[in-house]
This record gives structure tokens, C-alpha cells and sequence, in this order.
């Protein structure tokens, strides 16, 4: 029925239209929409916070929506947008609500063409709920891909900052004056979430963009800065299911948000965590000892060390002796194929590797060995094609050309030509059972206490085109559930108190995980975006460490940062954190503090960071993330989680530097406790817990951090 009462709008369209442009304003509490429809289009012109008086939109505004479009006939491309070239378009207001439809493009051959948006307006929130519909009606032209929202931002004064979702978050301060670009398909490790804002948060004005997509279906983000303009680009183009395939049609997953807050990237991030918490089927909310289907031990394990080598062994042995508290252990190149080689043939494994797990464990590690999630390699017995073709290659991805998508990652095969894999399909029953065996077989047999499975959560979908494999060709949500299907097949199988993990934070995948390798988490402007949306539903482990010159430099600010982003510590090799070095005493500090604080960061909540009030001076090393990576922050890092359920809260407090630090502490005590409650503090360090005394908001909190020291303090809240 919804269907013909469509098409019956649309023909009536087709043959009436608009004498006259009209301007349409459209209120949601402060959120002030304004639309100027004519006869062939509707142009979205004003979007502003009427409260602070900010209008976002720039005085030359993108179209709403773009569509590419194929003739599948002639393989001509064509791009329709919003604003004109239009049979007949109309918008209609009803209360809360408003739809928008364009009938009829007068490009050749898209006159059966309908786009229809849907929006509803939510006053109490300052929000704008949209969806989007897209008839395509032509059997010789596909829909491609389908880009909206798009918003070009005007400048928001000197304070303005654009927050986007690269590893766990990022905000960039005065994108409008230079040349600045992020372009990245979701989800992957630099696109781990659906959601971006701009604001100035000495106006107390910011506007949250986001997909609430439950599918979590691959849309390329993008952030793109133009200061001859002084504007900056917020989209989302999103690559439609069966592209290519003539006929097809789009509609939006969930519904795109657009939402005013007062704030900074903190404030944002709280609307997207409350979506994410209510609609997602990958949250898996943490009740009052975390998250129930995780062992144990891995919401309780404060850090990691990782080997590639039976030799390296001794040393950890002797790490966790000093530490005194477990570690996890990540094994790589316990294999006899080389690393990035003859994927995915792992077994068997070196001959140490038994004996080795079985030692490490006596000791009080966890060992996690390495296998890929992707890969197979196409000539995968060394420069023999031994499987791949005759057993694997009709399960690969391949493009729109009919041609495998291939990667290369600097390995070598013996004739010296480059190792190239093939990036195998989720949704093929032959790579689900392929991963299942492997993964059974390392816990069965070998009794490894956790398996690591890279790129995974890392790599963006590849938009295959195999119709053989049973999906939508390109788009659609079938990447994310063949993944799905596969590690729920898997979790099903799996011995008691074991784990899987995953490289990098791409979010669809937290509730078939028990851990991410954070390890890409390397930028000087992060934030910790996304441990404010998932802390306690996923363990988030690792940074990669490097050498340098500056390497102890960039240890402490790395393992500082693990702090108090609630992330387990470390991840590094043993020779990075030598015995009697100061490496050494500094990770054994802050693992051990992590090791007493456990609780906030595996069933608690991340609060906003607290602020220290006086000038504190600035820190800088080479992270050696890629060539020359200089990451400056202040000496003192600081974060705040909270127990809600236990009344508890705790401040964390690391300075990085060699020099001493002392300030008072900006506490808001309506983020931690009632107002009716009686407070009490206590400090927490990895050598001592102090006991609680009567602590008052009024009265100036101080910390005054030693050299290359942390320390906690915890609040508790009584009566009421």
C-alpha cells in the first residue's frame, strides 16, 4: 500500500509543481532548518542554533543529497542532486514532520527517478531525525552510491573545531584556514564510528552529524577543509546494494541526525554513546562486573607484552616477576611460515611453541597468538599456488571488473616478487569454516588462553561483486554480518575462559570480540572518543612503541595516555622495558595503578577528563608511528571514570615529564555524584592507598606529581 500511495504522489507531482519559489523554515527547538523550494529543486539554505544565534551553513551550501547513477546500457555515469533539474519536487509540513520529494530528472533516461526524504523534528532534543528514499524505476540505470548528509560548515570563530571518528577520535582546532583532509570508508581502524561535529565551545554552540546506521553498512566520512572559502565539508557518501545491477534502489539504514549541543566533542559523543547503547546489535552493555560473556581475566588483565621469538621468553619471565601482577603475551611468528606468507597455512607450529605457551602460563602470562582474518595468499605454499586457486580463489572478493582485489604488505616470496593476497569474502561459507578451524585448532589443541585475528576490525569492506557469494553486490549490510555469523559460530565453540580479539576499534565488531588492538591510536589531537561510547562492552589493549631517540620519552606518553583512556597498558617488546630501566619502572607503575583501578575501566563509565587550572607545560617525543611522528601534549594527562552503581569515582593523574607538577583540579561534581550526597577522597598510588577523608567541591583540589609519576584519587559518595 505504501508503495502504489507513493507512486501516486509522485505522477501528481509529475504534472503539477511550483508556480513560485517558496522558503520553507522548519524549528526543532533551537535547531532552525530553512529550505528554498522552486519549480526543479529544493536547496537546503539556512541550519542554525537559534539560541546562540550560530548559523552552521556556509552563504554557497551543498545540495542536500547527490546520487551517482550508471547506465548500465551505455557505462555512462551521471550525478543528480538535490538542488535542481527536477520534473516536480515538493516539500510538505504535517506538525513535527515534513517530507521532501523530487520526482522526475530531466537528464536523459532518469525520468522515472524519486527521491523522497522523510524528516522528523524532535524539539525536546534540539534534533532533526532524516531518512531518505530513492526509486529508481529504470531497469537500464543502477543507483551507485547515494551521498547525503552533506554540510558545508562556515567558519565558527576562533575557537571552532571539527571532532571526526579517526581511530579513538579526533578534533581538529581551526580547520577553516587550512588545508586539511580526511577521507576514509567506515568501518576501519581511521573511520571506527558514524558520527561528526563541529563547535565552538566558548559559544556553547556545536552541530552533531551522524548516521545512527544499526548495520553499521560501509559510507565513505569525509572532513575536507577550503580556506580560500573558509568553509569545511561534513559527508557521507553511502555505496548502494546491487550497484551496477539496473533497477536498484536505496534507502537509508536507520536514520541520519543532525542535533545541536553545547559543548565540546565530549558532549557529542555522549549523543552518539546513547544511541549506540539502545539500537545496535553489536553493544553488549556491561553489567555490574563488565561484560559477562568475557572472561574474566581478560576485563581484569592491566598490560601487554608481545614476542615473536621463543628466546624472548626468559624475558618476559623475568618482567613478570618484577611486575607482580599478570600479563597478557601477544605471540607473533609462532608459525614455520614466514610472517605475511603462504597465509592462511599456519600449522604446524615452530617446535618451541608448545612447550612455550605451557611456560608462559606456569608464569602468569596469557598467550594470544597472531593469525589474519582476511588473507589468503595466491601462491601460498612458497612460490607454489597450492590451494589457492583450486580451493580458495572462488571465495575471494573481486571487483567490478571481475578482477580479485589484491594487497601487498612489503613481504617477498622466494623468487624475490612481491607476496600478494587475496582479500577473502565474509559471506562464503568456505572462509567462515577456514578461520573456525584455525581458531579451534589453536584452542583444542595448542591451549592457548586467547586467539588474535588482525584486520579484522582494522580494513574497510572491500565492495565485492561476486554474485556467486549470495550478497548484494557492493553495498548493503552483508560484510558486517558475514563477520558476524562466523565469530558467533565461533564463540559458540569456544573452551570456557577464552578470548578473541581483534586489530584496531571498528565498532560493528565489539560484540564478537573481547579485545581491540589500539595500537593505531597515535595522533596528536585524539581524544578518547570512542572509550566513552564502549568502555566495559570491549577491552581496548595497545600501542605500538618504537625506538628513537626519543623512545622513553614517548613510552611514558603512550602508556600515560593507556591510563587514563582506561586502555590496558603496554604491548611492547621486552627490550623496550630492559631490567632496572627507568622504561621499566615507569610501565610497572602505571600497570600496577591499572591493575588496583580495574573495576571503572571494565564496569564503569568514563567520565570528562578533569582540568587542571594553571598553566601546565607542554611534552614532546617522536611516537615513530610513521618517518618523523612528534606528538606534543601537556606533561600532566589526566581522565575520570566512575562506578554509578558502587557511588565511586576516581580522577587519574600521569606526568610525563622529568620535571615536577603541581595544580589545582577543575572538579564538577554534578559528573560524579548527587548534590545530596557527603564526599569523601582518598589518593591512590601503584605503591599505596591513602585512607578516605571529608572531601568539598568548594575547597581547591590539588595534585603535585612528582617526575614521571601517576596517581589516582577516588571519591566515594555516602547517604543522601
Amino acid at each position: 500500500m505504501m508503495k502504489n500511495s507513493f507512486l501516486i504522489v509522485a505522477i501528481l507531482l509529475l504534472f503539477t509543481g511550483f508556480a513560485e519559489a517558496e522558503t520553507h523554515e522548519l524549528v526543532s527547538g533551537r535547531l532552525s532548518l530553512v529550505f528554498n523550494t522552486s519549480r526543479d529543486g529544493i536547496r537546503l539554505v539556512g541550519l542554525k542554533d537559534t539560541g546562540a544565534n550560530q548559523e552552521f551553513l556556509s552563504d554557497q551550501p551543498l545540495p542536500l543529497f547527490d546520487l551517482k547513477l550508471l547506465n548500465t546500457q551505455t557505462d555512462e555515469q551521471a550525478t543528480v542532486d538535490s538542488n535542481s533539474g527536477w520534473q516536480s519536487v515538493k516539500l510538505t509540513r504535517k506538525d513535527a514532520s515534513a517530507e521532501l520529494i523530487w520526482v522526475g530528472s530531466k537528464s536523459q533516461g532518469l525520468a522515472r527517478l524519486v527521491v523522497k526524504a522523510s524528516l522528523e523534528l524532535q524539539a525536546a532534543h534540539d534534533r532533526a531525525r532524516w531518512q531518505i528514499e530513492v526509486k529508481n524505476g529504470n531497469p537500464s540505470v543502477s543507483v551507485l552510491s547515494v551521498r547525503f548528509p552533506q554540510l558545508k560548515i562556515r567558519e565558527l570563530g576562533k575557537n571552532g573545531s571539527v571532532f571526526f571518528p579517526r581511530a579513538p577520535g579526533e578534533v581538529q582546532p581551526g580547520l577553516w584556514r587550512r588545508p586539511f583532509e580526511f577521507n576514509k570508508l567506515y568501518p576501519d581502524a581511521w573511520a571506527s564510528m558514524q558520527y561528526l561535529a563541529a563547535y565552538n565551545e566558548t559559544k556553547k554552540s556545536g552541530l552533531y552529524v551522524a548516521c545512527h546506521d544499526p548495520a553499521g553498512q560501509p559510507k565513505w566520512i569525509t572532513v575536507k577543509s577550503s580556506p580560500s572559502e573558509q568553509t569545511v565539508d561534513l559527508r557521507f557518501e553511502h555505496p548502494a546494494a546491487d550497484q551496477t545491477r539496473g533497477g536498484n534502489d536505496y534507502s537509508t539504514q536507520g536514520e541520519v541526525v543532525w542535533q545541536l549541543f553545547a559543548g565540546d566533542w565530549f558532549d557529542a559523543t555522549q549523543i552518539y554513546r546513547n544511541w549506540v547503547h539502545q539500537d545496535t546489535p553489536w553493544f553488549i552493555g556491561p553489567g555490574p562486573e563488565g561484560r559477562e560473556d568475557t572472561s574474566r581475566w581478560m576485563r581484569e588483565l592491566p598490560g601487554w607484552l608481545k614476542i615473536s621469538r621463543p628466546q624472548d621468553i626468559p624475558k618476559v619471565k623475568e618482567i613478570l616477576e618484577t611486575i607482580g601482577v599478570p600479563l597478557g603475551v601477544h605471540w607473533y611468528c609462532w608459525h614455520q611460515i614466514p610472517f605475511d606468507n603462504d597465509y592462511p597455512h599456519y600449522f604446524p607450529p615452530q617446535e618451541q611453541f608448545v612447550e612455550g605457551v605451557r611456560e608462559l602460563q606456569e608464569a602468569g602470562a596469557r598467550v594470544m597468538p597472531y593469525i589474519n582474518g582476511r588473507l589468503w595468499d595466491t601462491r601460498d605454499r612458497g612460490g607454489e599456488d597450492y590451494q589457492f586457486s583450486r580451493h580458495a580463489k572462488s571465495a575471494a572478493t573481486i571487483d567490478a571488473k571481475g578482477e580479485l582485489y589484491i594487497e601487498k604488505y612489503g613481504a617477498n616470496e622466494e623468487d624475490g616478487s612481491p607476496v600478494k593476497f587475496a582479500v577473502m569474502c565474509p559471506a562464503s561459507r568456505l572462509w567462515q569454516k577456514r578461520l573456525g578451524d584455525i581458531i579451534g585448532e589453536l584452542f583444542d589443541r595448542y591451549q592457548v588462553d586467547a586467539v588474535y585475528v588482525d584486520q579484522v576490525a582494522a580494513m574497510p569492506p572491500k565492495l565485492c561483486m561476486e554474485p556467486a557469494h549470495g550478497h548484494t553486490l557492493g553495498g548493503g549490510g552483508w560484510w558486517n554480518q558475514g563477520y558476524w555469523k562466523m565469530f558467533q559460530q565461533i564463540r559458540a565453540k569456544m573452551p570456557p575462559d577464552r578470548v578473541l580479539t581483534a586489530e584496531c576499534n571498528a565498532e560493528p565488531f565489539a560484540h564478537v570480540f573481547d579485545g581491540f588492538l589500539s595500537w593505531q591510536w597515535q595522533y596528536e589531537n585524539q581524544v578518547p572518543a570512542f572509550q566513552a561510547v564502549y568502555a566495559g562492552a570491549i577491552q581496548c589493549f595497545g600501542r605500538k612503541y618504537g625506538d628513537g631517540p626519543t623512545q622513553d620519552e614517548a613510552l611514558r606518553m603512550k602508556a600515560g595516555q593507556q591510563l587514563v583512556y582506561g586502555e590496558q597498558i603496554g604491548w611492547m617488546s621486552p627490550d623496550i622495558v630492559p631490567p632496572n630501566s627507568q622504561n621499566l619502572s615507569f610501565f610497572k607503575k602505571i600497570v600496577r595503578l591499572r591493575w588496583k583501578l580495574g573495576r571503572y575501566f571494565f564496569a564503569g563509565r568514563m567520565q570528562r577528563p578533569p582540568q587542571l587550572t594553571e598553566l601546565i607545560p607542554k611534552f614532546q617525543a617522536d611516537w615513530q608511528w610513521r618517518d618523523d611522528w612528534v606528538v606534543t601534549s601537556d606533561a600532566v594527562l589526566t581522565g575520570a571514570w566512575s562506578q554509578p552503581q558502587k557511588n565511586k569515582s576516581v580522577l587519574l593523574f600521569v606526568n610525563v615529564s622529568d620535571g615536577r607538577v603541581a595544580s589545582d583540579v577543575l572538579f564538577e561534581r554534578k559528573d560524579f555524584s548527587p548534590k545530596q550526597t557527603e564526599l569523601f577522597v582518598r589518593r591512590i598510588t601503584a605503591e599505596k592507598d591513602e585512607e578516605f577523608r571529608p572531601f568539598r567541591p568548594g575547597v581547591p583540589f590539588r595534585v603535585d606529581l612528582a617526575p614521571r609519576d601517576a596517581e589516582a584519587w577516588e571519591i566515594k559518595a555516602v547517604g543522601q
